[in-house]
């Protein structure tokens, strides 16, 4: 802005005098050698300027159109602060847990029994083609399934205890033969024969039905001395017989012991067409069971294991404003908060994930303080695979804009991790801590997959505080004046520069403020009173009357250079409309007016 140059009335007619004595000057004198130059003091010229309000917006400069800016507006209520706000992701693969396999196991005891005819024993020395009955008797045998004696068939070392397993690749198939090996049969009949299967195996039978464990066969005929039966397993739950936890795994390996029962039934045997024997009233019956091995595809049970490291972005905190990067910033943190917000690809199957929490913050090359969240943190499966929301802060119940839901955990560390002259330039974030290398996957899975990928996790996280300084940081602030340069304020050879203005703020601490005239080639005029040309503003001034008086050698004036700097925070946090405005602003001059007539 241009100033108006205003020059006292006694200079003014001094002025106005030597112009009338040079037009009385006779034309045919020769005035070469006359120095028409003339030189007039002035004494507290005015120069009116108008300063606008100087704000910490200005001070801190926002781009709210950069995603990636450190310092940003936040609204908590219906107030907008200061904030270091930043984001970033995460990644882990969570390792598949192996297929259970089952070899067979060694032969089957075969059940034994005599049977005796129905009627007499002249009626079972029937003439050739006539059945002889017999009635079924109740009898068992036993099997046992050693899983994990060899070193190919171990147990995944993340399954601690088995309460049901699921088949679907190579199911559990079992053979059953009913014969009558000491008698030339032609066919045999079998009548609404019953079985009793293992406790907890859901099993299919072609040539019956099954209704809970018992298996029912109204019909089975064969030709010959012997009959076949065929079972599929497509499940076996093991808790009716083991407990509420099932089959507990123990160095990798687990016995499956359980038994097989013929309940009762009827037996029609029939000699063979050709041949003229007779079928005798006391036969031997055996019952042979064939069990194959089987894979376990699904599987239900207790389930402890460490998922792979998590990789996570570190809090970069290189690109804050200048204000904040230096020794001297000490940043004092409003309850910080860090959400991480994350999938569970194994919540389906309700498994849950505890892991640890370390951040370390680090300057320049060396690691400058370590804060470990207690007691971890616990990622659920009440919502599926998610998304959950984890929010860590020394006092979260005061936490703000916090997703509904959230998980709350108290980190009194967090609060620390900034302390030090200086901020960080990084903080790490490690998925560790207190004995918690990795995260842990655990619970009662319901129906895990084995020997499948699992999913990976994906996730992000916001570092989030409010912006407030302690006591020892500054903020500093400059504003530039110019364009004040005119030919009349060229002609002043000013000795001395004064402001005076009133100063209002509701910054809560002292600020120094600093001047330096500034010349038309943009840089400050040297001074001989350098550290005196301040004022001192107090805390929530009103209307503050102060002055700044530069003494010098100032040519070619072309505005004011102001510098203020806020020291003595008090920790709260600092507000975009917190202000320092300067009013009623008065420059004046002193100097010599040189002109040329």
């Amino acid at each position: 802005m241009k100033p108006i140059l205003r020059i006292p009335l006694r200079a003014g007619l001094s002025a106005m005098s030597l112009a009338l004595l040079c037009g009385c000057v006779d034309d045919s004198y020769d005035l070469s050698d006359i120095d028409t130059t003339t030189e007039i003091r002035v004494n507290d010229l005015t120069v009116p300027i108008n300063l606008k309000s100087i704000t910490l917006d200005n001070i801190i400069d926002v781009d709210e159109d950069d995603p990636d800016a450190t310092v940003k507006y936040v609204i908590v209520g219906d107030q907008r602060y200061f904030a270091i706000e930043k984001h970033g992701g995460f990644h882990a693969d969570v390792p598949e847990v192996a297929r259970v396999k089952a070899a067979a196991p060694g032969r089957v005891k075969t059940i034994v029994e005599e049977l005796t005819a129905i009627g007499t024993a002249q009626s079972a020395r029937r003439a050739a083609g006539y059945g002889v009955r017999f009635a079924i008797h109740e009898d068992h045998t036993d099997f046992t399934y050693r899983v994990g004696d060899k070193e190919g068939e171990r147990v995944d070392e993340a399954i601690r205890t088995i309460q049901a397993v699921e088949m679907d690749s190579e199911k559990l198939r079992i053979t059953v033969r009913l014969a009558v090996p000491d008698v030339a049969a032609g066919r045999l009949e079998f009548f609404n024969l019953r079985f009793r299967l293992p406790e907890g195996m859901d099993a299919e039978c072609p040539q019956g039905s099954v209704s809970g464990d018992i298996l029912t066969v109204p019909s089975l005929v064969s030709d010959g001395s012997t009959a076949t039966l065929e079972l599929t397993a497509g499940r076996l739950d093991f808790r009716p017989q083991y407990g509420a936890d099932g089959i507990v795994v123990e160095n990798r390996r687990f016995d499956y012991t359980s038994d097989l029962y013929i309940m009762d039934g009827e037996l029609r045997v029939y000699p063979a067409v050709q041949s003229s024997a007779t079928i005798p009233q006391s036969i031997r019956f055996t019952v042979d069971y064939d069990m194959s091995a089987f894979t376990v595809d699904r599987f239900s049970g207790l389930v402890d294991y460490s998922s792979d490291a998590v990789s996570i972005d570190p809090v970069n905190l290189t690109d804050l404003p200048d204000f904040l990067e230096g020794d001297d910033t000490n940043l004092i943190m409003s309850n910080p908060q860090l959400l991480l917000t994350t999938d569970n690809p194994v919540g389906d199957y309700r498994l849950g994930c505890t892991a640890g929490l370390t951040i370390t913050s680090v300057k320049g090359d060396a690691e400058r303080g370590r804060q470990t969240l207690p007691g971890g943190f616990t990622v659920g499966y009440d919502r599926g695979k998610g998304p959950y929301n984890i929010l860590m802060a020394p006092h979260p119940d005061n936490a703000f804009n916090v997703p509904v839901g959230s998980d709350l955990y108290t980190f009194p560390g967090l609060g620390h991790i900034l302390e030090g002259a200086g901020l960080p330039d990084q903080l790490r974030i490690e998925v560790a801590g207190e004995g918690l290398s990795a995260p842990r996957i655990h619970g009662y899975a319901d129906g895990l997959p084995l020997g499948t990928p699992l999913g990976d996790v994906e996730g992000e996280y916001t570092f989030l505080t409010l912006l407030a300084l302690d006591d020892g940081s500054r903020i500093v602030y400059e504003k530039r004046e110019d364009g004040w340069s005119s030919e009349d304020l060229e002609a002043v050879n000013i000795t001395s520069f004064t402001v005076t203005a009133e100063a209002t703020t509701d910054v809560p601490c002292a600020i120094s403020l600093w001047a330096r005239p500034l010349s038309t080639d943009g840089s400050d005029i040297p001074l001989e009173n350098p550290e005196e040309a301040t004022a001192e503003i107090g805390p929530m001034a009103k209307g503050q009357a102060f002055s700044i008086t530069m003494k010098g050698d100032i040519r070619h004036l072309d505005g004011i250079h102001f510098i203020a700097t806020a020291r003595s925070f008090d920790g709260k946090p600092l507000r975009p409309d917190q202000y320092i405005r300067l009013d009623n602003i008065r420059a004046t001059v002193s100097g010599t007016y040189t002109k040329e007539l």
